[in-house]
């Protein structure tokens, strides 16, 4: 509710900053060269301690990396109160993001799921991308990952005590409020696999090449606060973001032929970013930032696919909850350059 009628007043805002009757000295436009590297992983967990149709109660965990570089564009609408920024960045291509894993293994009874994120019942949060402990790994295999990543985001920034100045003397500065709408997609391929795997004949280790891949498309809605404050050519900035979102997967095992689709997902997190800009004269400025995302989500998994008996056993299965956790944190660097006044 909160997070629509931000949306409803932020379309209001950006309506009076992009008019045409608006485009006068008080605003100002800027374009911008973005460039950082990013760090953390995303793991895929699923499973249960009740047993299925064949008596087996377990699950698995795929833990994939997302260590990266990334480059994109910005543009800013400025005229106080009021910032409209808009940005893209991606990979560019299919980067080598680190290794991946995928383990499968049996829950006892004494295992446990521990909900990550934020808990409004036990007023916590819980900082973790792992959902499952006590597991006994049966089978775990490493291997080489492909990624291929975007993200795309329009944020608003409010000022609102610089409403009350007079025009001469607003400067976009003090507290602020701040809301977001953010789309980001992922796609992974995963290859060159080695695998143990402990089996009643005995155990085995070994290449068995091509693994499988994910697709991961995530819309978030961040809301949150701010502070910016000026001294001289420097200005500092921080927000804090809570986020909440929904996503959709799609896990494509290739040899055995089975598709895994993550269904109702729904998630929250935060989204923290701290910056300094520095003018290098009236129309350029550079920018250093940290920022650091959470998105912790949990839904439903719905199976097709697979081959001969296992095709029957996937037809015989129901929805299994699945956790898809993101922890990930970076510095980026941006050039600045006013366009328009």
């Amino acid at each position: 509710m909160q997070a629509g009628l931000f949306a409803g007043a932020g379309l209001v805002l950006i309506g009076q900053l992009i008019a045409p009757q608006q485009l006068h000295a008080e605003t100002e436009i800027q374009a911008s060269l973005i460039f950082g590297r990013n760090q953390g992983e995303q793991i895929f967990e699923t499973g249960s301690r009740t047993p299925d149709i064949t008596g087996f109660a377990g699950g698995s965990r795929l833990t994939y990396p997302r260590n990266h570089n990334f480059a994109g564009l910005g543009l800013a609408f400025i005229r106080s109160p009021v910032e409209l920024h808009l940005r893209g960045t991606t990979t560019g291509w299919y980067i080598d993001p680190g290794g991946a894993r995928n383990e499968d293994f049996t829950l006892p009874s004494n295992s446990t799921e521990t909900r990550n994120g934020f808990d409004t019942g036990k007023w916590r949060f819980r900082d973790s991308a792992y959902t499952i402990a006590g597991n006994q790994n049966f089978a775990d295999a490493r291997a080489r990952t492909s990624l291929s990543r975007y993200d795309l985001e329009v944020l608003v920034r409010v000022f609102p005590f610089q409403m009350f100045l007079p025009v001469s003397a607003r400067e976009n500065s003090g507290f602020y409020l701040g809301g977001a709408v953010r789309y980001s997609y992922a796609k992974y391929y995963v290859y060159d696999a080695i695998q143990y795997i402990r089996t009643t004949t005995g155990p085995f280790l070994g290449p068995i090449g091509i693994g499988n891949s994910l697709a991961d498309a995530v819309l978030e809605f961040p809301v949150g606060a701010g502070y910016r404050y000026r001294h001289g050519d420097f200005t500092y900035d921080a927000l804090f973001m809570l986020n909440s979102g929904y996503n959709r997967s799609r896990d494509h095992h290739i040899q055995r032929a089975i598709n895994f689709r993550i269904r109702q997902g729904a998630g929250d997190g935060f989204l923290l970013r701290l910056g300094v800009d520095y003018s290098l004269n009236r129309d350029y400025k550079i920018a250093a930032r940290f920022f650091g995302r959470r998105y912790y989500s949990r839904g439903f998994i719905e199976t097709d696919g697979g081959l001969g008996q296992e095709a029957l056993l996937v037809g015989l299965s129901g929805k299994q909850q699945v956790w898809l956790s993101t922890k990930e944190a970076g510095l980026e660097f941006e050039i600045i350059r006013t366009i328009a006044r």
